[in-house]
């Protein structure tokens, strides 16, 4: 091509970002429109022009998008376990990818691959801990000598490694939490940790805000969690499955941290109808703390709780019947805003509940991924702007 088709090129391409630019509407317009898109659609606005690109990277505009109710169901991040023939061992190894699900409860699912973050990660021992606001806090291993803990943006690919809790070095992990802090209006990361010995009476709890930039330890943690469950994240407070032991009997229930008070862990016993069965764990809907009963076959109740503390609001919200003969391991994901309740059982499907018409369908990842048995771990994603990186980030008002 001669120089001057170039630059007769050049010219149009910046004729049509102008013509785009030149719209003559007011900013607040242009806020308001790019508030209400999916996060996918945001970062292209971001690359037509240069007018684009400052308003969409405002830190007023990260707010708005975080904030904003987009009309959209929040996407899926999968860890899918592959499994793959070491040459040299013979053995098997478990290799980890990602996968985004989106348009979850639309019937037209759609499932892409992820690509792992701008780290140096083992993909046959990282782990993804927890998603809140568009972070991901993960790690790069299970030993506790090497791990690294990181927070990550995967739509705009951020990522802030952070130091080990000091007292992991002499402690055992068990899980890990991600919430708001709305004293604080910032973000804590929570870690909860015991003796190799599993002795309870030394559970201690770590926490790691993003604006102060390091951990810091916030005492003993008073009831003894069970080791299987996972740490579940509502408005405020975390929560985990565990067991108030006294001299005379053993209470199983749920022991909440409230975020905004770094002392404060209260205990609230489970109905007696779902601790007398096996099989029980914890969720949230609307905000609230939800337990699940799958202690019987094919059938599956919900339970919500209104007030935390008090054993006698646990309400029981849906009974459901499920074909799986054999559900021995159940989560509760969410609430979709189309009114389904969206649930992964056996750490291979994912289903979708209709309250009104009481049908349940599978979400058909098969199709993407492949016709065989699928293991892999489901976390909820709502993509944003929001910067992990203490040097790039505002706290954005509530």
């Amino acid at each position: 091509m001669s120089k001057g088709g170039e630059q007769q090129d050049n010219e149009g391409s910046n004729n049509e970002q102008n013509r785009v630019c030149s719209w003559s509407l007011p900013e607040e317009i242009y806020l308001n429109i790019f508030s209400r898109l999916h996060i996918r659609y945001l970062i292209r606005c971001r690359c037509v022009c240069k007018f684009w690109h400052t308003l969409i990277s405002d830190p007023y505009l990260v707010s708005m998008h975080l904030t904003h109710p987009q009309g959209k169901e929040p996407d899926l991040i999968l860890v899918v376990n592959e499994y793959e023939k070491d040459d040299e061992s013979g053995n098997y190894r478990t290799r980890k990818n990602l996968y985004t699900v989106e348009n979850i409860g639309c019937n037209d699912e759609a499932v892409k691959p992820l690509p792992l973050p701008p780290i140096d990660l083992n993909p046959f021992a990282f782990c993804i801990k927890a998603s809140f606001d568009g972070l991901i806090w993960l790690t790069n291993s299970w030993t506790p000598s090497s791990k690294s803990f990181y927070v990550w943006n995967p739509c705009t690919g951020e990522i802030l490694r952070l130091p080990s809790p000091r007292t992991m070095m002499s402690k055992t992990s068990i899980f890990f939490g991600f919430d708001h802090n709305s004293s604080l209006n910032d973000y804590t990361l929570f870690g909860l940790f015991s003796n190799t010995n599993g002795s309870d009476n030394n559970l201690e709890a770590e926490v790691w805000t993003l604006g102060s930039g390091s951990w810091r330890r916030i005492g003993k943690v008073p009831f003894a969690p069970k080791f299987s469950t996972d740490c579940v994240s509502t408005v405020g407070a975390l929560h985990w499955l565990s067991e108030d032991i006294n001299p005379h009997s053993v209470y199983v229930g749920v022991c909440s941290f409230v975020i905004g008070n770094n002392k404060e862990f209260q205990f609230t016993p489970l109905p007696r109808k779902i601790t007398c069965g096996n099989r029980y764990s914890i969720g949230s809907l609307w905000g609230c703390l939800s337990a699940v009963d799958y202690s019987f076959p094919r059938h599956i109740q919900i339970w919500i709780l209104k007030q935390l503390g008090v054993k006698e609001s646990w309400t029981k919200q849906y009974v459901m019947s499920i074909d799986e003969e054999d559900i021995f391991q159940l989560r509760l994901l969410c609430l979709l805003k189309c009114g389904k309740i969206l649930l992964q059982y056996n750490g291979m499907k994912l289903v979708s509940y209709n309250p009104k018409s009481r049908k349940i369908r599978e979400i058909g990842l098969h199709r993407f991924l492949g016709n065989r048995n699928l293991d892999f771990d489901a976390f909820l994603h709502i993509g944003t702007l929001l910067s992990p990186m203490p040097c790039n980030r505002i706290v954005y008002e509530s």
